[in-house]
């Protein structure tokens, strides 16, 4: 009687195992998403109609290796010359994992995106009899570059704009020039042009707010929208064609806080005129 509890115990494993196996390899293949260099990306876990979920599980898959992505509280201790040069390490601090078990969901956000992170990832949403899995393969292109020099923009009249609002800005060329090429957008750092959906590394990210690349967005009709305007985001910004970005304009935005106090939050929408 005993032996015959444990072969059958011993079979239930293998069971186990077998489902296990066949559902982790039989993953939901997802669009694949293209995002930029250096940029944030937020990849999404698909819902489930199951009750009470209670773990959703990040995988990045490098060929027949699957490495689990877990969440790291502590990267400022990273930002020494031996965590620099450890890319794994690296690899961890700019990769956050957030999850919502009440919908049983949860997202991955790589940022800044780097070229090594163009791979396959797999989440796996859980509850206490069974899990679901989806792939999703990340594709990065180079980031967009302004092909001329920022001082042969043509100046825009300065923008203020208080703290905490939303605004929302749209690119003065003629929509004869426009047609279906894209606008980029970009702000200048010492008179070098940087694009806007650059994202600062771990180590020189403030941490407490989210940066620019974060909170700025660029629409279908190549308008650009920056979300909670902060005081850092005080200095001077560009947009172009992203083909032909000799045609170019620069403004300086100025952020201010003065009136926070006394007049409600509200959007901003501004349309520079040729």
């Amino acid at each position: 009687m005993m032996a015959q509890c444990r072969y059958d115990l011993y079979h239930l494993i293998i069971f186990l195992l077998m489902v296990a196996t066949t559902e982790c390899e039989n993953c939901d293949i997802l669009d694949s998403i293209d995002t930029v260099l250096n940029s944030v990306v937020t990849v999404t876990c698909p819902l489930t109609p199951w009750p009470e979920v209670t773990e959703v599980i990040w995988e990045v898959l490098q060929g027949e290796k699957a490495e689990r992505i877990g969440s790291v509280t502590n990267c400022s201790s990273s930002c020494t010359t031996e965590a620099n040069n450890n890319r794994a390490q690296q690899h961890l601090c700019k990769v956050r994992a957030v999850q919502d078990l009440q919908k049983g969901t949860g997202s991955l956000i790589i940022s800044p995106v780097e070229i090594t992170d163009a791979v396959w990832y797999r989440c796996t949403v859980q509850n206490r009899s069974r899990s679901y899995c989806s792939q999703v393969k990340i594709g990065v292109k180079d980031e967009p570059q302004l092909q001329t020099s920022i001082q042969e923009c043509k100046s825009l009249d300065p923008v203020e704009v208080v703290q905490n609002s939303t605004l929302m800005l749209q690119c003065p060329v003629p929509r004869s020039h426009l047609g279906a090429q894209q606008l980029i957008w970009g702000t200048v750092e010492v008179d070098v042009t940087v694009p806007i959906t650059r994202c600062p590394s771990h180590c020189t990210s403030s941490g407490a707010h989210k940066p620019l690349c974060e909170r700025a967005k660029t629409m279908e009709n190549g308008s650009l929208t920056i979300s909670h305007v902060e005081s850092t985001d005080s200095q001077w910004f560009w947009c172009a064609l992203a083909v032909n970005s000799t045609l170019c304009y620069k403004f300086k935005l100025t952020a201010k806080g003065l009136f926070n106090l006394h007049l409600p939050k509200y959007d901003i929408y501004m349309s520079f005129m040729l």
